[in-house]
């Protein structure tokens, strides 16, 4: 019977050994990927995602540098306004997708005018004529809010909401302003994490089988 448990015991030693080698030497996630989140002052909100190769974590990830992106509008009752689910590598949207994600921050860059490096520009594309939900940060010009503040729009022509937000024309209305887009990293073990269970498990089954060995 000690001869067996002795086995036993080798058995679990070297199978938890094998796992924690596995563990260490497997290969990082191919895709860094995180949530999207806003809510507007009035209410109305955006939830998504996007993700990009990890390979340029640690620096600036533009458009150029997604795999994916997916929004979804929705009103303050909860009713969806639109979903934009966006190609990659080159978005069906002709240059007008803005979008500047600071990797080492975790910060989606909305400080600027939605056609710059420090804002973003998110949903209808006005150079095809399409109509519907935009989603990008001011540039302050006349009647709109102040530069960098996130302007949610219904654009009811292709030429969009050509005079702001303070004096609605009728091509345009305005559903919300202000607020912030969030990005939140998606939950995923680590390698260290893995290793710790893995010993964990390892050490608690061996104690286990030298307890019944010393019974026996």
């Amino acid at each position: 019977m000690k001869s067996i448990v002795t086995k036993i015991a080798a058995t679990v030693a070297t199978s938890a050994a094998l796992s924690v080698a596995i563990a260490v030497d497997a290969p990082k996630a191919e895709a860094a990927s995180y949530n999207l989140s806003w809510t507007g002052d009035s209410g109305f909100t955006a939830e998504g995602m996007f993700s990009f190769d990890d390979s340029f974590l640690g620096g600036l990830v533009t458009a150029t540098e997604l795999d994916d992106f997916m929004i979804s509008f929705l009103d303050p009752a909860g009713m969806e306004l639109a979903t934009f689910d966006y190609d990659f590598p080159a978005p069906d949207t002709s240059g007008e997708f803005n979008f500047n994600f600071d990797s080492a921050t975790g910060n989606i860059l909305q400080l600027g005018s939605f056609d710059t490096s420090d804002g973003f520009d998110l949903g209808t594309d006005f150079d095809n004529g399409d109509l519907g939900i935009d989603f990008y940060t001011s540039d302050g010009d006349e009647g709109f809010p102040s530069v960098g503040t996130i302007i949610l729009d219904n654009n009811l022509t292709p030429m969009g909401c050509g005079a702001g937000t303070n004096a609605l024309p009728s091509d345009c209305e305005t559903l919300d302003i202000g607020g912030e887009l969030v990005a939140t990293q998606k939950s995923v073990p680590e390698p260290a994490s893995i290793l710790g269970l893995l010993t964990v498990g390892a050490l608690g089954a061996t104690s286990a089988l030298k307890k019944k060995q010393a019974s026996s």
